[in-house]
């Protein structure tokens, strides 16, 4: 659809209100996703077929509602729905209780392991040029040391939120983007990883290639054990830099990676370790998704 066809509304009496519902129901179907911005104001104001006044009028409305937010460039960006209620006072918990981000970590493996299983079902070929952007972002990473510490948080996100898109489901496009801030933000700086592993940029990055693999590939089952793998290394690593016990969460609680290793026993650990060995080659993510295009749904 194009861009005016997506924003083109009624003028009426009620303009402003017009807009700002039109805009709302983007939002909540997902046309809109959390993370992206809106047009240009002269743009939008264009596509909408409305004044600039009525367009500024319902962009306020909006931005009290929580939906959108100014940035400083004066682009308006689209917030998760949850994300203002849940975000600030979930860091201000997470900066008093440090050890909160094990819980943090154990409903990833729970609501992102299922997202990456439902993007790989249901995933659309504009979704993993997307991913393979990233993919070829995160290879720089891999390489330079520099753009890993700089940009890695970036990637990541764009990463999770576009396989948020790609389970097709509004309601967790919404929670998950919420949740993958408050992730991201609780974890140490990256530069810090560098203290307990220096080759981690490259890691990551082949531990990601395995799940853009299974997703890309249509393999649900593929791309969500290259996910508990990845977040197994990342959980032990944390647990090196924030000084836990090994094995232990809080509470003396089972970590979720450990757990995770006791459902599927040694022969799951020691095919993640082989998969995770492999180099980094030239392209390999444009491979992988040149190979999908031909492969069957899983």
């Amino acid at each position: 659809m194009e861009p005016e066809e997506l924003f083109r509304i009624d003028r009426g009496p009620s303009t402003p209100e017009r807009v700002a519902a039109r805009i709302r129901e983007l939002i909540s179907s997902g046309a809109l996703p959390p993370g992206e911005f809106l047009p240009p104001q002269i743009q939008l104001a264009s596509s909408l077929g409305v004044s600039r006044s009525s367009l500024r009028e319902a962009l306020t409305s909006l931005e009290a509602g929580g939906f959108i937010q100014k940035m400083h460039n004066g682009r308006y960006r689209i917030t998760a729905l949850a994300e203002g209620r849940m975000l600030p006072p979930l860091h201000d918990v997470l900066r008093s209780e440090p050890s909160l981000v094990w819980d943090l970590i154990e409903t990833a493996s729970v609501m992102v392991v299922e997202a990456v299983r439902l993007a790989a079902s249901r995933i659309q070929p504009q979704q993993v040029r997307r991913l393979e952007e990233c993919m070829e972002q995160l290879e720089r990473a891999g390489r330079n040391r520099r753009y890993f510490v700089r940009e890695f948080n970036r990637i990541y996100m764009n990463f999770y939120e576009t396989v948020a898109l790609a389970t097709g489901n509004v309601v967790y496009n919404q929670l998950g983007h919420a949740f993958m801030e408050m992730l991201a933000q609780a974890l140490p700086h990256t530069d810090r990883l560098f203290l307990v592993q220096e080759d981690i940029n490259a890691e990551l990055y082949r531990q990601h290639l395995d799940i853009f693999r299974g997703i890309a590939s249509r393999d649900p089952a593929s791309a969500a054990r290259a996910f508990r793998r990845h977040l197994s290394y990342i959980e032990e690593k944390l647990r090196l830099i924030l000084g836990e016990e090994e094995g232990r969460g809080t509470a003396g609680r089972p970590s979720a990676g450990k757990q995770e290793e006791g459902r599927r026993g040694k022969a799951a650990a020691s095919a993640g370790r082989r998969g995770g060995g492999r180099g980094i080659g030239k392209g390999p993510a444009r491979a992988a998704a040149a190979a999908a295009k031909g492969g069957t749904a899983g």
